[in-house]
């Protein structure tokens, strides 16, 4: 090194003492450290999507330690979807794990449509101080309910949904009364920078940010429309779907998620009235697509659950079907093997993971070491083909029964 660089860097480095110095006086703030972290989180409640989001070893922590499997704590995340696709399922699911820490939840109901029963069959405990369930009438009061509920400390706020949002302005209008366009964008660009910085800085102690509080995991729901195209011709790169609430909530969204049923699940039953052999839906397979990820810069990777009519996200199913597709089960067709032990399809075993939980928890164990242990960067190797697509982190969920009585149908 030339005396010129030397001298160089020592005078950089002096310059940006200064300058720290000169912050810390008049502004009162440090560098935010850059040691390798991981988030806070709630679990969603699946193994698969949990292990999607954040399911890589944290550089630079302990062995063991994952990045973020669930919603990240103090940041924004955004589910949205197509109707029924599975989206207000997943942050029940996730509220119920919340409590299942020892949290609380506060869902913000601006559709008017949540179902307690269903919530309660989940078991999502829907009773003070675990749980508070608010319908607000318009787009600022439901605002001010997640204002404060960060302030508070609520370990995770749902708002469902983006979609559903209506201005106090446009609420006072008569029916015969011209919208006004992007009402809703114009709020939420100026609310969503308020709301990053509360996240990151409530609940607080002495006025300062509690050191024993993880904070609060924000998921906003929306839905998709149809991309409406001006002067013709194809949507750019096969989009053709937006989503409500304009382009400030997808930039200050730390964690985006897409939502849609990909098929069905059915089994062969009679009809009561007419007795005739008949094919009844009993759940839905679902895809779960990351599509934003500041977590660790991955995304377009994505996941299948599988939604269970009544009770919803059954996670026991979707284990099963990634241990099959990882070999810890042994398939040999409609059999599984695990442990030594046979069982003719995939609900046999189902039936005997939900009545063992220390063999299930130990089989979910297993499955996460392979799948953080496969989860790294991939970088092309001579002969690899490359092709235009997105790839899945395929756990083999879409896969048939190979069962008498259970058929998968589109």
């Amino acid at each position: 090194m030339s005396f010129a660089m030397a001298k160089e860097k020592k005078d950089t480095s002096s310059a940006l003492t200064k300058a720290l110095t000169a912050i810390q006086k008049q502004t009162g703030a440090s560098p935010v450290s850059t040691k390798a972290i991981s988030y806070g989180y709630v679990s969603t409640g699946s193994f698969n999507v949990d292990m999607l989001i954040g399911g890589a070893q944290a550089e630079g922590c302990p062995p063991g330690t994952l990045v973020c499997p669930g919603f990240p704590r103090r940041r924004i995340t955004e589910v949205y979807g197509p109707e029924s696709s599975g989206k207000t399922t997943l942050l029940i699911s996730a509220m119920r794990q919340a409590q299942l820490a020892g949290g609380c939840a506060m869902f913000i109901d601006f559709e008017h449509a949540l179902d307690i029963g269903y919530c309660r069959k989940q078991g999502l405990n829907t009773e003070l101080p675990a749980f508070a369930h608010f319908q607000p009438e318009t787009m600022e009061d439901g605002l001010k309910m997640v204002t404060v509920g960060i302030a508070a400390g609520v370990d995770i706020i749902g708002v469902d949904s983006i979609a559903a949002m209506v201005a106090e302005t446009e609420m006072g209008k008569k029916m015969d009364e011209a919208a006004k366009v992007g009402g809703v964008a114009l709020k939420l660009s100026q609310v969503l920078p308020k709301f990053v910085t509360w996240l990151n800085t409530y609940p607080k102690v002495d006025d300062k940010p509690d050191p024993n509080h993880p904070g609060t995991a924000l998921v906003l729901l929306n839905q998709t429309r149809a991309l409406i195209q001006i002067g013709g011709g194809m949507p750019s790169r096969g989009d053709n779907e937006n989503t409500a609430g304009g382009k400030a909530l997808k930039f200050f969204d730390f964690l985006r998620l897409r939502v849609s049923r990909i098929s069905s699940e059915y089994i062969k039953t009679k009809d009561p009235l007419t007795g005739k052999d008949v094919s009844r839906a009993f759940g839905n397979v679902t895809n779960v697509k990351v599509v934003k990820n500041k977590l660790n810069g991955v995304q377009g990777h994505s996941t299948s659950i599988f939604l269970r009519y009544g009770t919803g996200i059954d996670d026991h199913y979707s284990v099963i079907a990634g241990a099959t597709n990882k070999k810890l089960i042994k398939k040999d067709g409609p059999w599984l093997t695990l442990n030594g032990q046979r069982y003719q399809g995939k609900d046999k075993l189902r039936e005997h993971l939900l009545k063992n939980s220390d063999e299930f928890a130990s089989l979910k164990a297993e499955l996460a070491k392979q799948l953080v242990a496969s989860t790294d960067a991939v970088e092309p190797q001579e002969g690899d083909e490359i092709v235009s697509g997105i790839g899945d982190m395929d756990l083999g969920l879409a896969e048939d029964d190979d069962t008498d009585d259970v058929v998968t149908e589109e």
